[in-house]
């Protein structure tokens, strides 16, 4: 009896799921055996019952679909990475990839150095696009790293880095200019420390060095002119210029300064140096607003820094480095702020810092010194209280008023909340509550001249206003100062009505009501000018602030109105002077 078989086999080299076919022998029944589907029990083919059979089984090959899977490729490099800074915090975001990369987590790392990385294990076993990380330093930068993963691995990862910050604290009053105007305080207490070298700085705007009430020689040309922190003095400005003196100076001395940075390019800006980044020592200014002493021998560099937010931009601050056996101290305004130790060396004196240093310092300078000894805690102090410069205090700014505009100053806060300060925003109190008068300054001044509101809306003459500052760093807009209040004032408008007639011959008669707007000033009276051109005017009679009338009675007979045409106009006049015309 013959039976067809189909028997498969998967050999362990065949591709998955093929099959392999295996010819069979017939195969002889000896043991009463049967083949499948056969019973030894009955002779339904006509055979007896109990009789060896012989089958010859035939295999016939079956064919089967065949099926291939390709593996995920691993996932593409995330895009979109954003960094947005919070108190202690950082929340990161990203795009979502395309869904065929079938994403089942992201590796998300983050490190204070670049080089150990900390891993945020949730985001792993989750496809949201977006972590925050927490319990983090304000002011310190935070380097991050994000890549994809699916069942084929982790892909490439894209990073960038952030920096945790507060809100700044509110802005402080402005600073107080009170030093006698010789300022020979200052100088004085400075020269008895003998400087090798000492600039002020108080040079004409024509001058091309600074050589006025100088010490010493340098080459460079800063501009002058500039307001100074001491009063009667007038101060330089650098924008990414280097002065070279002629004073060397050895392996301990000081260097002094006052400055007020425009601007940090970078992470900080070079001050005052000597020597070189092979071997020198340099004073510098962080974007952060720290006091910097960076130290170099045969190259290497060695760092002494203060903390943040002691000289912020659009201040004036007084430094202090002193520098010797290794041992550095810093001062800002009088006070020591930082000590430690570096590796640093002498050379020649440098004021400011260049572009093509990457360490440029962009603001104004004054009364700079350098010391060929190292100075007492007792002569820096002595130095800062000769200047009598008093710092901002409270939190209340001031203000001045003039015609149609308020200039309100203020000092830097406290503290930036561990984000550079970019930029001020001015808001004025209305009766809608507090709007822009200056959304954004776009700079790092510390004070604004305020003419309208962001809607455009003039100040007014005579129209009280208040004020307040708030500093903006990366965070957004910090605490709000208190307010300030101020009044413009200036000239009165034109006198209102104002009409002519002739009531009788020879007569002429003005009348006028007061004006608008008296500019926030008193009336005191009237003036009633003439011209024969209408363009010359001059004074032909007064009025007192009651009277809103005149006449004329020499109009025929006297001169010079005989066969004449002449004009005529009216003003208002306060302690401001004379007011616009009708």
């Amino acid at each position: 009896m013959r039976v067809v078989l189909a028997l498969f086999i998967a050999a362990s080299t065949a591709l998955p799921f093929m099959p392999s076919m295996i010819a069979l022998a017939d195969v002889t029944n000896n043991n009463n055996n049967v083949a499948p589907g056969t019973s030894n029990n009955n002779s339904s083919n006509g055979s007896p019952v109990g009789t060896n059979n012989t089958i010859t089984p035939t295999v016939t090959p079956v064919t089967t679909p065949s099926r291939t899977t390709s593996p995920v490729a691993l996932p593409s490099v995330p895009s979109g990475l954003l960094v947005a800074p919070d108190n202690q915090k950082l929340t990161l975001s990203w795009d979502t990839p395309n869904v065929s990369e079938k994403i089942s987590g992201y590796a998300v790392s983050w490190s204070l150095d670049g080089r150990t990385w900390t891993p945020v294990a949730k985001a792993r076993t989750s496809t949201n696009t977006s972590v925050v990380l927490e319990g983090l330093t304000n002011g310190v930068v935070v380097y991050v790293q994000v890549a994809a993963i699916n069942s084929s691995g982790t892909g490439g990862s894209i990073s960038t880095s952030g920096i945790p910050a507060a809100l700044a604290t509110a802005p402080r009053g402005a600073a107080v200019v009170s030093t006698p105007a010789s300022g020979a305080p200052y100088a004085d207490a400075v020269l008895v420390s003998s400087p090798a070298g000492f600039w002020q700085f108080g040079d004409s705007p024509s001058h091309t060095v600074a050589d006025n009430s100088a010490t010493g020689t340098l080459s460079g040309v800063p501009a002058f002119g500039m307001p100074a922190p001491i009063g009667g003095m007038i101060a330089g400005y650098l924008q990414g210029k280097e002065l070279i003196s002629d004073i060397p100076v050895s392996d301990s001395f000081t260097l002094e300064g006052w400055i007020n940075p425009s601007s940090i390019n970078g992470d900080a800006a070079t001050v005052a140096r000597v020597g070189d980044r092979t071997n020198g020592s340099f004073m510098r200014v962080t974007s952060g607003g720290a006091l910097q002493f960076v130290g170099f021998a045969n190259g290497a560099a060695s760092k002494v820094e203060s903390v943040r937010g002691l000289v912020p931009s659009g201040s004036w601050s007084h430094l202090v480095a002193t520098y010797s056996a290794g041992e550095v101290l810093l001062y800002v305004n009088g006070e020591r702020v930082g000590a430690g130790t570096s590796a640093a060396t002498g050379g020649v004196f440098v004021i400011g810092g260049a572009n093509d240093s990457g360490f440029a310092y962009t603001g104004s300078v004054a009364n700079f010194a350098v010391y060929s000894t190292v100075l007492a805690a007792s002569d820096v102090s002595a130095h800062w209280n000769a200047a009598n410069y008093q710092l901002g205090t409270g939190n209340i700014p001031s203000a001045r008023a003039g015609d149609a505009f308020v200039i309100v100053e203020w000092t830097a806060p406290v503290s930036d909340g561990g984000s550079r300060i970019l930029s001020y925003n001015v808001q004025v109190n209305t009766a809608a509550g507090w709007v822009d008068a200056i959304s954004n300054t776009f700079s790092s001044s510390t004070s604004a001249f305020v003419t309208q509101l962001e809607d455009g809306t003039r100040l007014s003459n005579g129209t009280a206003y208040q004020f307040r500052v708030r500093a903006v760093t990366s965070v957004g807009a910090g605490n709000a100062s208190e307010a300030v209040t101020a009044t413009p004032r200036g000239l009165a408008a034109a006198p209102t009505e104002f009409a002519v007639s002739v009531p009788t011959l020879g007569n002429v008669a003005f009348s006028w009501a007061a004006p608008s707007n008296d500019g926030g000033f008193m009336i005191t009276g009237y003036r009633i000018e003439i011209s024969s051109d209408n363009s010359s005017w001059r004074t032909y009679a007064s009025a007192s602030a009651d009277t809103t009338t005149f006449t004329m009675g020499d109009v025929v007979t006297g001169t010079p109105f005989a066969d004449e045409v002449y004009y005529f106009r009216v003003r208002a006049e306060s302690s401001a002077g004379a007011g616009q015309s009708t």
